[in-house]
Order: structure tokens, then C-alpha cells, then sequence
């Protein structure tokens, strides 16, 4: 469901339940779009309290760039979506033909070693926004494969599509409601038979919450920025 849709949407919802009742014009397309947001916002915290592997990216060369490595360099930048945990990291060689899982390891337990030491990466650590790779890399011909959990973002345009998953998309449009009517000196009355729809709504997205996700379920290999 696109933006625009998802707002029709709601705007459908608040006409049949407010008809004639002169309060139709109390709300303009702004108004409802912050409160999407507000919902959007508050249903991703729900996700990615319960069950962050709902939203799992994994660098595909394409659509979602790998990430680049610079020789001479031992940090790389972590996608700027990426919240944590980490699935997976693998070291792409071999003109994008061979992929090699990196270790964990802790970054001063590397510099004990040799931090001066040059080749083939063979651990990782992440220091803040950055991948450490240990040994440094001794050449650009390398590049990283990650999967990790990241948090998407409400979109600008109407036409863009809400990233949510498809099924449960109506739980923001209640929970916009929710939050917009006490704003809009609506009826308590409409606003709990609203509150009803939306706790109906939230109960079967928490359900599908429970679910284990079939998406990366290899070990978390980093917990990422808590």
C-alpha cells in the first residue's frame, strides 16, 4: 500500500464514522500524515523489540550494495540503515566469486596480536558506525556481504510504497486514528469503537510477531548498537 492509499484509507474510515455528524472538515491531509508517521513510528519499535529479524537486509551487489573495502584500510562503514544485530558478514574475493565468513574478535585482542599485520581478512569487529577488519587489508580487491537488521523509514512521497508487511498494514491506519482523535475533539464513543478495531489488529501482528522468523535464523553472530 502506497502512502496516498494508506491515507485514503483513513480518511474513508473517518467519513463513514463521523457522517453527519459536522465534523468531516476538522482534519486536513497533513494532519493525517503525521499521524501515519506517529503510528509507522510506533509499529517499527514494536517489531524490532519483539522480533527484529522481521526487518533483515542482506547486501546483494545490486539492489543493496556490498560494502566496499579499501586496501590499507581496516574500517569499513556499516550501511546507514543498519541498527543491529548482525547475521551475517562474509569477505567477497575473487572478483565477487568467493565468499568467506569472518570470525568475530574482539578489536584490542587483535592489537595484542599485531596491529600492524597486512593480507586477507580473516576477523571483524564493530567499533560504533564501523566494521574492523583484522588482518588490515592488503589490497581494494575485496568487498564485504552483511545481513543485519535495519529500520525503515516512513516514506516522503505518496506514491512509495510503506514498507510494512502487507497483511498487518491496516494496524497503522487504527493506530493513526488513536492517536489523531483525542486531538480532533472527536466522540469518545467513536474513538472506542476505533480503539476496538485497532486492538484487534495489534493482537494479530503481535501473534505474527511470535512467529520465528525464517529469514537469517543462523546464530547472531553481533548484537549491534543497544
Amino acid at each position: 500500500m502506497t502512502k496516498a492509499g494508506m491515507r485514503n484509507i483513513m480518511l474513508r474510515i473517518l467519513d463513514e464514522r463521523l457522517s453527519n455528524t459536522g465534523l468531516e472538515t476538522h482534519y486536513t491531509a497533513t494532519d493525517i500524515d503525521d499521524y501515519m508517521e506517529q503510528a509507522f513510528e510506533w509499529a517499527i519499535g514494536l517489531i524490532l523489540r519483539k522480533n527484529p529479524k522481521k526487518f533483515c537486509r542482506r547486501t546483494n551487489g545490486s539492489t543493496y550494495s556490498h560494502l566496499p573495502v579499501v586496501g590499507g584500510e581496516d574500517m569499513v562503514d556499516l550501511p546507514g540503515d543498519f541498527i543491529g544485530p548482525l547475521y551475517s558478514i562474509e569477505l567477497i574475493s575473487g572478483g565477487d566469486v568467493q565468499f568467506r565468513p569472518l570470525s568475530f574478535r574482539d578489536y584490542s585482542d587483535c592489537l595484542k596480536e599485531d596491529n600492524t599485520l597486512e593480507g586477507e581478512p580473516l576477523c571483524f569487529d564493530i567499533l560504533g558506525s564501523q566494521i574492523f577488519l583484522w588482518p588490515k587489508p592488503s589490497g581494494s580487491s575485496y568487498s564485504l556481504r552483511v545481513a543485519y537488521a535495519y529500520s525503515p523509514s516512513f516514506p516522503v512521497s505518496d506514491s512509495v510504497e510503506v514498507e510494512f508487511p502487507k497483511a498487518y498494514q491496516m494496524l497503522i491506519v487504527y493506530k493513526a486514528l488513536c492517536f489523531a482523535i483525542p486531538n480532533w475533539g472527536i466522540s469518545d464513543t467513536i474513538l472506542a469503537k476505533i480503539s476496538a478495531d485497532c486492538d484487534s489488529h495489534e493482537m494479530g501482528f503481535i501473534e505474527y510477531l511470535n512467529k520465528p522468523s525464517q529469514v537469517y535464523e543462523s546464530e547472531i553472530i553481533f548484537k549491534g548498537n543497544e
